[in-house]
């Protein structure tokens, strides 16, 4: 029996779909965004002003195709479907080198007799809705200044990285501006650390988990750091893709850097 092709292919956590069984196949895969607006109402008379549009989440919905004449057979590869179907790192083959953290949020609905309509299943980005790359863009040094250019068209990203110290390190700050907009706007968000009792030689490791919760430890005996944030610290160090972005990195003791952000497409 001659089985269809799809030019379509996903995997899940580096599963893939289609590998599953050879009749299961994608015959579309459609991103549709749920975007926030934030509005405020004009001082004097009626209207309102948009004063921010953001993205909640981002919906990837796999369109399926199972070519099973056989109810068993037929049920045999939606179980399989559901049973890959889950959380974690999504790739799909028109986005090559990127990836998007999901769960899933629609199992697929067939029953054998309506084969030929085809399923759907259903993955959504909650934490971070937007598709980031493998791999990491490094720093480069330009007039004594790191520079960072990650790639992308998203709204944001986040530095991460290793910065060893030299001798005994206590108080370290971190600061990144970003390079000015159309309007003249940038962003600049900073870490400043107190207290650090960093020793000679160790490093300090700065990275997100698989949750993309931020995590800061010390890379000898992985003991978190961030308690010796300050007040007025950021949440996070933000980056803007395709663009310049400055990176300042003081302490009372010299320190080496190897930092490095995603790129992160819309």
């Amino acid at each position: 029996m001659r089985i269809f092709r799809s030019v379509f292919s996903a995997s899940l956590n580096g599963v893939s779909l289609t590998g599953l069984d050879e009749r299961i196949q994608i015959t579309d895969i459609a991103e549709s965004p749920q975007d926030e607006a934030v509005y405020a109402n004009r001082p004097e008379g009626a209207g309102q002003f948009l004063q921010f549009r953001g993205r909640k989440t981002l919906k990837v919905t796999l369109h399926l195709f199972i070519k099973a004449w056989d109810p068993e057979v037929y049920m045999a590869c939606m179980e399989k479907i559901c049973g890959w179907a889950g959380h974690g790192v999504l790739r799909v083959n028109y986005r090559p080198g990127q990836l998007l953290r999901v769960r899933c949020s629609q199992y697929p609905k067939g029953a054998p007799q309506d084969w030929t309509k085809g399923v759907t299943l259903e993955f959504t980005a909650f934490v971070f809705p937007y598709w980031r790359t493998d791999a990491m863009e490094s720093v480069t040094v330009s007039n004594g200044n790191l520079i960072i250019v990650p790639e992308g068209n998203g709204p944001h990203t986040f530095l991460e990285g290793r910065i060893r110290a030299g001798s005994a390190c206590q108080e370290l700050q971190i600061r990144t501006v970003t390079e000015k907009n159309a309007f003249g706007e940038q962003k600049i968000s900073c870490f400043r650390f107190t207290g650090l009792g960093l020793a000679a030689g160790d490093a300090l490791v700065i990275s997100y988990d698989e949750n993309d919760y931020l995590r800061i430890r010390k890379e000898r005996d992985g003991t978190s750091v961030l308690i010796c944030r300050t007040g007025e610290s950021s949440d996070d160090l933000i980056l803007c893709p395709g663009k310049e972005n400055t990176v300042e990195v003081t302490g009372d003791a010299a320190l080496f850097c190897e930092l490095s952000a995603r790129g992160v497409w819309r």
